[in-house]
């Protein structure tokens, strides 16, 4: 297996670096965000559907280089983000044997979500690392000046990609101390939304129209490309219209979930966030490393005193979906995916009412 999938990941590697036109989203990135401080209109451009913010937050890897520089520097960069997403998750899923950890350091590395990502240039391993590590620090430190400045500039990160991150929030909402780093992360993301718009060279006056212009392009994006999402389905009944509101029902739905059992296990309620992100919004195949938490989740619940055996066998399950040729499984069974996300969905909310329960039980005992 190791070797199947280290062959995987070596394709993937030299389609970054050395394929003519082989990182396709690294070079849109390139293209868009130098267009855009050129105050070039891209959002007359199919292509562009990308909120103003990403341009500026993205610019020291993306922007400021020539294309082919910026191939080995985004690959200089993900190395060590990659190395630490997996050392997180291993501490994390607290695997004890050799032969647990090189399972999981092999899944994590090798499943198609993270060869994909690193083969078209995408920035979903930053998006995620900041996510998580953001979010266990908030869970695990005491509120604090020093705290707080790291998980803002963690989460300003993951906001990048909002559809990606947003759902994690609700995870650390309703702990005690945990707000602030959130809203100054939105606020810092609200002012690098207007110092790229400034830098764009847009006056105010043109400013309504311009986001008016970027949501109309990313809406119809949205509900024509990806796959095992809301926004995806509502495309294919051409229900454009529907997509915000829809996916702001799931938002509010996974809240009032995560606030009726905010006592649950940090993990159970990582792993509901991450399918719940997956679900609600638009995605492609990069993006489908959201998965690997969940499995984490059950990983852990398997490895519980008694063991849980549904999880474990979810998580084998979760296993071999995520290093299967995902190509042909897409295009003639996304709907098996989806199954088996929505069962791992349902155990781990089940799981939350179990735990729910048990604290009930020991509280009134």
């Amino acid at each position: 297996m190791a070797g199947g999938l280290a062959a995987r990941l070596g394709l993937e590697i030299q389609r970054l670096l050395f394929e003519p036109g082989g990182p396709i989203d690294l070079l849109l990135y390139h293209r868009l965000i130098q267009s855009w401080f050129a105050g070039v209109p891209i959002y007359d451009s199919a292509e562009a559907v990308h909120p103003p913010a990403l341009f500026l937050l993205l610019w020291p890897i993306y922007g400021w280089l020539s294309a082919e520089v910026t191939r080995w520097l985004y690959a200089a960069t993900t190395l060590p983000v990659l190395a630490v997403f997996v050392g997180m998750l291993l501490r994390e899923a607290g695997s004890a044997g050799l032969r647990d950890r090189a399972l999981l350091g092999a899944l994590i590395v090798g499943c198609y979500p993270t060869a994909i990502t690193i083969g078209i240039g995408q920035i979903t391993l930053y998006i995620m690392l900041a996510t998580l590590a953001g979010t266990l620090l908030v869970l695990r430190e005491p509120p604090g000046a020093a705290r707080d400045a790291l998980a803002t500039g963690l989460f300003l990160v993951a906001l990048i990609k909002p559809n990606l991150a947003v759902p994690f929030f609700w995870v650390i909402a309703f702990r005690p101390g945990s707000s602030r780093p959130v809203v100054l992360a939105v606020i810092a993301y609200l002012a690098a939304t207007a110092a790229s718009i400034a830098l764009h060279g847009t006056g105010i006056d043109a400013v309504r129209a311009l986001i008016a212009q970027w949501y109309a392009r990313g809406e119809g994006g949205f509900a024509t490309t990806g796959y095992g999402n809301i926004h995806a389905w509502l495309g294919d009944m051409n229900l454009d219209a529907w997509l915000l509101p829809a996916s702001g029902l799931v938002f509010a739905v996974h809240g009032a979930w995560s606030w009726r059992h905010r006592e649950a296990d940090a993990w159970t309620q990582i792993g509901v966030a991450a399918i719940v992100a997956r679900l609600w919004a638009y995605h492609r195949l990069y993006d489908d490393l959201l998965l690997i938490l969940p499995l984490i989740a059950l990983y852990r619940l398997a490895r519980s005193d008694p063991p849980a055996r549904r999880a474990g066998a979810l998580f084998a399950i979760g296993c071999v979906a995520l290093l299967a040729p995902i190509t042909p499984v897409v295009e003639h069974a996304s709907w098996a995916l989806v199954a088996l996300w929505l069962l791992q969905l349902g155990y781990l909310a089940r799981r939350a009412v179990v735990e729910r329960s048990y604290r009930g039980r020991v509280s009134a005992s």
